[in-house]
């Protein structure tokens, strides 16, 4: 990928770099909600719709840190990424991960990039969430 047009920035995950993305967020299958506490941290809840999910790359340009709740099969991705992704590519109908902001005073919301996979053919790399 040409690294002006890259929604992932510096993350890049070697079992994430299909040939030709699925169109249409919508057509997804993945539903994403959010909480924000009162520190600042925003919890990401992502849902598949009927049909699970084999992989998953969370990432985000802004300042701060994300953490994985014990028992999701996430891990945080290294270098200067600011990401998680999945550790295995057993199904899953429901992952959650946290983001702390480096600002716990900070009001900003926070642009999330996802690259969902349903299978090998079928993923989406174009998937945005602000919370």
């Amino acid at each position: 990928m040409d690294e002006d047009i890259n929604p992932f920035g510096s993350c890049v995950h070697p079992g994430h770099n299909h040939d030709t993305p699925s169109q249409g967020t919508e057509d997804s299958g993945v539903i994403i909600t959010s909480e924000t506490q009162e520190n600042s941290t925003i919890t990401l809840h992502i849902h598949a719709d009927d049909n699970p999910f084999t992989g998953i790359m969370i990432s985000t340009e802004a300042k701060g840190n994300f953490s994985v709740p014990e028992g999701i099969l996430l891990k945080l991705m290294d270098g200067d990424c600011t990401g998680v992704t999945n550790t295995d590519d057993i199904p899953k109908d429901h992952v959650q991960v946290n983001f702390q902001k480096a600002d716990p005073t900070s009001t900003e919301k926070v642009d999330f990039n996802f690259l969902v996979v349903r299978d090998n053919e079928t993923y989406w790399d174009n998937i945005k969430y602000q919370a």
